[in-house]
């Protein structure tokens, strides 16, 4: 069996909020047709953000045993990779504060 490695390393990240309340981020740069990406990017499962894949899973598990699953889903940032771009993603969410961390849900959303 071959073995495959993602070439992107990732970091995790705490965002501080406009209002003081921080959102964690999984970040990853990478290489999108040549050109570099930086992606923010985290889970959302019923109310609860989370950066591991096991953790979401196991929310995911536990919202069907419970049938509580009312919604799940992953949010995503991206910018050109350089200069500013993490200056970039950071001014996005602090602009869109609460719409931005409950991963885009039209009540939290200012239309």
């Amino acid at each position: 069996a071959t073995e495959r490695k993602s070439l992107a390393t990732e970091v995790h990240r705490k965002i501080t909020l406009a209002d003081r309340s921080t959102l964690t981020v999984r970040e990853v740069e990478l290489a999108v047709n040549g050109e570099g990406r930086v992606v923010w990017y985290w889970f959302i499962v019923g109310d609860r953000q989370v950066t591991g894949e096991f953790a979401a899973k196991a929310l995911e598990a536990l919202a069907f045993v419970t049938r509580n699953a009312d919604s799940e889903r992953i949010v995503s940032l991206s910018t050109a990779s350089g200069a500013g771009s993490r200056a970039r993603l950071q001014a996005f969410v602090e602009a869109h504060g609460a719409c931005v961390t409950q991963g885009f849900a039209p009540e939290a959303c200012p239309r």
